[in-house]
């Protein structure tokens, strides 16, 4: 079993994976791999709502194994499903059953899912009628418009992602017109300092300007130092960042519809702390400001 957040849910129970997203390369051998769910067990009642799949899914599993954006394999029960999106790739050493959400998910209700997979269930006798409840396949950018407004509706608080050990606020179905995602820092130079890395998502490449604006509380030698630093304009997007994650170097890629924006702090001094209070902003508006601590 591999997936980004549980790899199987063992006990018949009643259970509810809320918020959460994976981001991440999954990388399965096993019969089942998954985003976000590998397995559910048999009467297991699960209620899986506004999870997502963003990172890419690979499988060097030859059988026919279930591979599913959102899960990999719902058991026999009465599960459901509840604005939950995959936009993540998925390369699989055989066929299979392959679904945008699930690979075989016959006992799951599904309703308001969207992916951008050619198919939205991967084992499909006996499922319900998809269309009925609101989910789709997304292959416009309209399309994904439509699916975010109706993922969006009831949610009121952040997603959580695992990132580096840490759990974090996630911001996927924010179609504001820029949304902070997160930072890289680079390993320590050989001066003895390293880099910092802001990364947001833009919506659009028409705004006239878009960047960071960045507030810093600096303490070193147990010295505190507040720093309140300009605003950065930013005249590069990206479709794709490269990453390292686990010592390899791996590609992330934005989601459909939307750009990664960055800007770069360099030669931040080992032994520094550094809070930030990051706010990225176009010419439209700003995103929501984040606040987070570094330090090495």
């Amino acid at each position: 079993y591999s997936a980004g957040i549980i790899a199987y849910i063992a006990s018949p129970t009643a259970c509810s994976i809320k918020k959460c997203v994976n981001t991440a390369l999954i990388m399965g051998s096993g019969e089942y791999t998954s985003g976000v769910i590998g397995q559910t067990a048999n009467d297991t009642n699960a209620v899986i709502e506004h999870c997502a799949n963003m990172g890419k899914l690979e499988s060097t599993y030859t059988g026919d194994g279930f591979f599913g954006g959102i899960i990999g394999r719902v058991g026999t029960g009465s599960s459901t499903a509840k604005s939950c999106y995959s936009i993540g790739d998925f390369t699989m050493a055989a066929s299979g059953y392959i679904g945008g959400i699930g690979g075989s998910v016959n006992p799951l209700t599904l309703t308001n899912c969207y992916t951008n997979y050619s198919a939205i269930r991967g084992y499909t006798d006996g499922a319900p009628d998809d269309s009925a409840t609101n989910n789709a396949v997304i292959t416009e950018e309209s399309d994904l418009n439509a699916a975010l407004a109706a993922l969006n509706s009831g949610l009121t608080e952040p997603m959580y992602r695992l990132c580096n050990g840490k759990i974090e606020a996630y911001y996927p179905l924010n179609r504001a017109p820029v949304t902070f995602t997160g930072y890289q820092t680079t390993e320590v130079q050989s001066d003895n300092t390293y880099s910092i890395r802001f990364i947001a998502y833009v919506n659009d490449l028409n705004y006239t300007e878009a960047g960071f604006t960045l507030d810093a509380d600096v303490v070193y030698k147990d010295k505190t130092t507040a720093q309140t630093l300009k605003s950065y304009d930013v005249d590069t997007v990206h479709t794709s960042l490269l990453a390292i994650d686990g010592g390899n170097t791996v590609e992330k890629t934005a989601p459909v519809g939307t750009y990664f924006l960055t800007f770069a702090i360099t030669g931040i001094e080992v032994g520094t702390t550094v809070t930030f209070t990051v706010t990225p902003y176009t010419s439209s508006g700003n995103g929501t400001p984040v606040t987070f601590t570094v330090s090495k």
